[in-house]
């Protein structure tokens, strides 16, 4: 999985300043296991929430198109 770093303005480094340290695992742990909470088809985004907390997905980065990518399969034979 690729994060964002960021900055004051973006990505966990955001997150940290202005919400805490505390707060980047949790955000993280909602992308890993979170539900979808909710779609917004024309900013692009996709909302995922698990424990309280809430992490937002981006297809689109200042302008910049992003890809998400999810791939699995079951390893038990």
């Amino acid at each position: 999985m690729t994060f964002i770093t960021g900055d004051s303005k973006k990505g966990l480094k955001h997150i940290a300043e202005r919400h805490g340290a505390k707060t980047v695992p949790k955000v993280i742990n909602a992308v890993i296991e979170g539900d979808v909470t909710k779609h917004v088809a024309n900013k692009k985004t996709v909302h995922l929430g698990k424990d309280g907390y809430e992490a937002v997905l981006s297809l689109d980065e200042n302008g910049n198109k992003k890809t998400w990518l999810l791939t699995g399969r079951d390893i038990i034979p």
